[in-house]
Order: C-alpha cells, then structure tokens, then sequence
C-alpha cells in the first residue's frame, strides 16, 4: 500500500446490555481486528465527544491543505529555480488560530 492509497472499511454499531454481552462482543471484534471506540452515556456526552472528533478532523484537513499548497509552492519555485534565478523565497511559516504550522 502506498500512501495516499484509499483503504476500505466497514463501520458498524452494536447495541447491547450486561456484562457478558460486553465480553462476547469484544471477543468477536478482537477476532476480526475491529477497533473499539468507547461511547458515552447521556446524549450531551455523546454530542461533545461527536464536536471534539469534528474539530480534530477539520484541524487536520486545514493542516493537510496547507501543506499540499507549500509542497505545491516547493516544487514550482524548485522547477522555475532551474530556469529563472530571480524566483522569490519561500513564505514564512503559516500560523493557524490555536496552531502553528513550519513546513519545510
């Protein structure tokens, strides 16, 4: 597999009650390397955690983008530097509120 690569997956949701239940069903993901996400009780819990996994992913996204927009940068001013001299520097680093980003 190389990277970039889209890989397959299959998510599914099981409900149950008691202990041993719990036991059987863990047992059964661990055969098939399923990974086990822990989900909370009440629904304002739920919410929170669904907010804080929500910001991660577009924390991520804004961080991927950057980077494939400087890499993009790179590869331009290195191909335009093998002709051209005068070809500007790089940016500086790129600040992302609560994040600071240095590529390169």
């Amino acid at each position: 597999m190389l990277q970039g690569d889209k890989v397959l997956k299959s998510v599914f949701i099981i409900f149950f009650q008691g202990d041993q239940l719990k036991t059987r069903v863990k047992k059964i993901c661990e055969g098939f390397r399923a990974t086990l996400y822990p989900c909370p009780e009440t629904p304002a819990d739920r919410r929170e955690m669904a907010m804080g996994v929500m910001t991660r992913i577009e924390d991520l996204n804004t961080v991927s983008t950057i980077g494939l927009r400087y890499l993009y940068f790179l590869t331009l001013r290195y191909w335009r530097g093998a002709i051209d001299e005068n070809v500007p520097p790089a940016p500086p680093p790129l600040t992302i509120p609560n994040l600071m980003v240095k590529l390169g």
